[in-house]
């Protein structure tokens, strides 16, 4: 497909923080006593990508830290 990515990098489709850890979208879970999961304790926020970049990515960490902070969710960082 045109403008289509290719690569081998195992993070190259995605990535998820899981239990302190950065792992590739495949091997995401959620442990079935997560405080998320359990008491839906959560916060959302999407970091845009354009090009296979990061697009304003510090804009949107202040934005996810702030959905945290109004629901007493301490960040991992």
């Amino acid at each position: 497909m045109e403008g289509e990515m290719t690569t081998d990098n195992p993070y190259g489709g995605g990535c998820a923080w899981i239990e302190g850890e950065y792992v590739p979208i495949g091997d995401a879970r959620i442990p079935i006593l997560d405080t998320g999961f359990v008491r839906s304790d959560l916060t959302y926020d999407v970091a845009g990508v354009w090009q296979g970049r990061f697009f304003r990515l510090d804009d949107h960490l202040d934005r996810l830290l702030r959905g945290c902070a109004k629901i007493r969710l301490a960040s991992p960082r």
